[in-house]
């Protein structure tokens, strides 16, 4: 198994952030070289000689609520427990920082991430009708850390 590095986020990530980002969950360069001058948490999955990025998460904490704002893996990484070892980081940290739950969204036909999110304990509180900019609803999921 290929070993791999798990670090903060710096600006020069964000090129490779930004191929990782699904078409249609892409967001500009500028907010992500904001989230980074506004120390918001993303941490990165770097390979074994730490030169490619190959996945992603950012997400902030408010009081006792961590909000997963984005995640991504790169395709030719996907199934090996990526997604699931940067949550794990995540909530870690959150429970370090005394956050009670955990919330995303995510797009009603991500059936992959769905099921992730629910194998992780994630349950589906509503459906936020046309939630996304191409108009297409998400559930918002909760996780009780």
């Amino acid at each position: 198994m290929e070993k791999y590095f798990i670090r903060d986020a710096v600006v020069e990530d964000i090129e490779q952030i930004i191929k990782i980002s699904s078409a249609d969950n892409r967001w500009l360069p500028e907010k992500y070289q904001e989230i980074i001058e506004f120390n918001i948490p993303m941490i990165v999955i770097c390979n074994r000689d730490n030169t490619t990025l190959v996945a992603f998460i950012v997400y902030i904490i408010f009081m006792d609520e961590l909000r997963i704002l984005n995640i991504g893996v790169d395709k030719f990484y996907t199934r090996n427990g990526l997604a699931t070892r940067l949550l794990e980081i995540t909530f870690s940290n959150a429970r370090e920082q005394n956050c009670r739950y955990a919330l995303l969204e995510v797009k009603t036909n991500n059936i992959d991430a769905i099921n992730l999110y629910i194998k992780l304990g994630f349950v589906c509180l509503c459906i936020r009708k046309m939630y996304y900019e191409d108009r297409s609803n998400a559930y918002l999921m909760q996780l009780i850390l």
